[in-house]
């Protein structure tokens, strides 16, 4: 039984608000939504959404749901070298005891952010963008 939660479209934050912008330099695969094969013998089905920086600057990113105690994403935030991918893993961790419960994932949604990196931050900063608050 195929399950799928819908990724809201990416939010992007930076002096340029308009969308139209971003996506001549970020590409994310898939677009609309993530498909989790929820079955008995699949403890924890996990999705992955792939960002695709194809600008020559890099770009921090978060990944944010609307149930955090319902799904582990690995890593939820960091930074997109130049002309380079990433390749976020969303793990499934929540058993559906009832059908409601299995009507209500269709309604769980996921935000990423991003923006242009700041120099000065990644002089000094992790890969992992650990600085990269809530």
């Amino acid at each position: 039984m195929s399950k799928s939660v819908s990724l809201s479209t990416p939010k992007f934050t930076s002096v340029q608000t308009d969308k139209s912008v971003w996506t001549k330099f970020v590409t994310m695969d898939p677009i609309n939504a993530l498909s989790f094969d929820i079955s008995p013998n699949e403890p924890s089905p996990a999705a992955f959404l792939t960002m695709i920086n194809k600008s020559p600057s890099q770009i921090i990113y978060k990944v944010k749901t609307t149930m955090p105690n319902n799904y582990l994403v690995r890593p939820n935030q960091g930074v997109i070298a130049p002309n380079s991918q990433s390749k976020v893993t969303v793990l499934f961790n929540h058993k559906l005891d009832s059908p409601e419960e299995d009507k209500a994932i269709a309604k769980d949604k996921f935000q990423v952010l991003m923006a242009l990196a700041p120099a000065e931050l990644l002089m000094e900063a992790p890969q992992d963008a650990t600085w990269f608050s809530k």
